[in-house]
């Protein structure tokens, strides 16, 4: 997508513009596949068909409309210290739960910004406010309120990089709250508003998702999930799925399936006070 000004600090790109590496630099470099192929597809929720398609390497995987400033300076930074944490978990010699609270901070940012420039240059419907681009340029150790990452090791992947674009579909409410007509509004501010990005770099698995609506929660998978960030917060908790251990499906898949919304009322059993992080 063409853009006169940047994205993030919103500065005119002229004679200033670069592209981003959505997979970075040091990860091509170090997990050796640069010159891995891959096709992403946007396909139709409804129906599976094919929107639109693209076939490529991860070296030529970019996003413009990013000023050289931002491209050469915080963004480096980010890159720069969340790679360190990144190899670590991606090569399973640490868990996500051990992480200090600098160390949260620094790879939910780093996710929140991979999946920012992901959405953007890739062919996949722009769903993300661009106030949270702004957001990420301006702050240093927060994400836009409504946001959340978590994150988890998983062992046999089938892919050394992976992820998934889409929109919170799976809503659960208490029908006191809400009759057919009002959920069907909920669902539909989501369609347009909310977002879920799932990443996968070797055995780490990341998922960032935006909840535009107060009135509900976000609502994980219990001893899957394990929240990033924010550190604290309502939250609701429900048991696996059997979906999420079919392997005949890719992780990212069944990761990103397990996030759902929720209001108080349908999960008064299963709400903590405070993520368990």
């Amino acid at each position: 997508m063409k853009h006169s000004t940047c994205i993030f600090c919103g500065k005119n790109l002229s004679g200033m513009k670069s592209c981003e590496h959505i997979i970075p630099k040091w990860a091509l470099e170090h997990f050796n596949i640069g010159h891995n192929v891959v096709s992403p597809t946007h396909r139709n929720s409804t129906n599976g068909s094919i929107i639109s398609s693209r076939k490529h390497s991860l070296n030529n995987l970019v996003a413009g409309g990013i000023c050289r400033n931002c491209n050469n300076e915080w963004m480096s930074e980010l890159e720069n210290s969340a790679k360190k944490i990144v190899i670590g978990l991606a090569e399973n010699r640490r868990k996500v739960e051990d992480l200090t609270y600098y160390e949260r901070v620094m790879l939910a940012r780093w996710a929140f910004k991979t999946s920012l420039c992901l959405n953007w240059g890739s062919n996949f419907h722009k769903n993300i406010p661009r106030s949270h681009y702004k957001y990420l340029f301006k702050h240093e150790d927060s994400l836009p309120e409504g946001v959340i990452v978590v994150g988890q090791i998983y062992k046999n992947n089938t892919f050394p990089i992976d992820w998934l674009q889409g929109a919170i579909n799976q809503v659960t409410c208490s029908r006191k709250n809400y009759n057919r007509d009002q959920l069907d509004e909920l669902k539909e501010v989501l369609l347009k508003k909310a977002y879920k990005i799932g990443l996968q770099i070797k055995d780490l698995l990341l998922l960032v998702s935006y909840n535009p609506l107060k009135q509900l929660l976000f609502c994980i998978y219990k001893g899957i999930h394990c929240p990033i960030y924010p550190d604290s917060g309502p939250i609701g908790w429900s048991e696996p799925d059997a979906y999420l251990f079919d392997e005949k499906i890719p992780i990212i898949i069944r990761f990103s399936a397990g996030l759902r919304l929720a209001d108080p009322d349908s999960l008064k059993k299963s709400i903590t006070t405070k993520q368990n992080v």
